[in-house]
């Protein structure tokens, strides 16, 4: 049986932080695992850090950590975000 190949999509994840914070993002994508947390840039010094990532295509689990805090993000809103790549 032939196995299907795997596919990959490019995608952008965004978060509101204070400006100079430090956030970075993890999830199912990477096992959860601290040494491969990914750092969001705040290029424009607006308050949104942003990556871009190469993803498995699925459905994932995510968070940020902000200045070591967990954060989904959303002001008010803390855990884990569901994404589904396809």
């Amino acid at each position: 049986m032939k196995r299907a190949a795997e596919t990959w999509k490019w995608v952008r994840f965004e978060c509101r932080a204070a400006v100079g914070a430090q956030v970075f993002i993890s999830g199912t994508f990477n096992k959860w695992k601290p040494s491969c947390f990914h750092q969001l840039r705040d290029r424009h010094h607006d308050g949104i850090y942003r990556t871009l990532l190469q993803i498995k295509t699925g459905t994932h689990e995510y968070g940020y950590l902000v200045n070591g805090e967990a954060s989904a993000g959303v002001e008010g809103d803390s855990g884990k975000i569901v994404l589904d790549v396809g």
